[in-house]
């Protein structure tokens, strides 16, 4: 195979995933059903395909308490509270002003009228 003039290898950039070894990212990705740059995402922060095109297990979602409620994950916390996850992450690390604090103590009381209705 040539590109550009260049001689170069059948498996220009062999991956491995769940076992399987393919000729490149490219291949990878239609196989796994996930986008190219998802494969090259996982390869730069992980160095591995484990867990591509995996949901985050419970096991690894982190837990959170927005005045008194608790959430088993910040997405969960965020879809409750109808708020977007820059906002929660702010408040969860105390970088949030007055205003948006009591913004979130509103949002968590619809969501507990909510659930007693």
């Amino acid at each position: 195979m040539t590109t550009k003039g260049i001689e170069r290898p059948e498996m220009w950039n062999p991956v491995e995933a769940g076992g399987t070894i393919y000729p490149s990212q490219k291949a990878a990705a239609e196989a796994l059903g996930v986008s190219p740059a998802a494969i090259s995402m996982a390869l730069k922060r992980h160095g591995h395909l484990e867990n591509i095109g995996n949901p985050i297990p419970w096991g690894r979602a982190k837990p959170c308490e927005v005045f008194g409620v608790k959430f088993r994950s910040r997405y969960e916390a965020e879809t409750a509270l109808n708020v977007n996850c820059q906002t929660l992450r702010r408040f969860l690390n105390g970088n949030t002003q007055e205003r948006g604090r009591e913004n979130m103590r509103r949002a968590v009381e619809r969501y507990k009228e909510s659930i007693n209705s």
